[in-house]
């Protein structure tokens, strides 16, 4: 999986405020609806655009339509 500067963005903020453990808690949970999840972020996509996040929420909704992403993501939230 391609890290963005969206996705490395919110990494970087999940990591700066310490709540590796929550966005892991959160995509255990997540995991076996994921797809589902992904679908309702594209969905919600164009109404973030309002404040900004429209692009973090794409690079969500594609990174979580995948195992490997998913898996992606928790790698990134390890390293340091």
């Amino acid at each position: 999986m391609e890290e963005t500067p969206a996705i490395r963005t919110v990494i970087d903020n999940l990591k700066q405020r310490g709540w590796q453990d929550m966005a892991h808690t959160m995509l255990d949970v997540i995991e076996p609806i994921a797809p589902l999840v992904s679908q309702v972020l594209w969905v919600i996509q164009p109404m973030s655009s309002a404040i900004g996040a429209s692009d973090v929420v794409g690079e969500l909704a594609k990174t979580l339509n995948t195992p490997q992403g998913i898996s992606f993501l928790r790698e990134q939230l390890d390293d340091d």
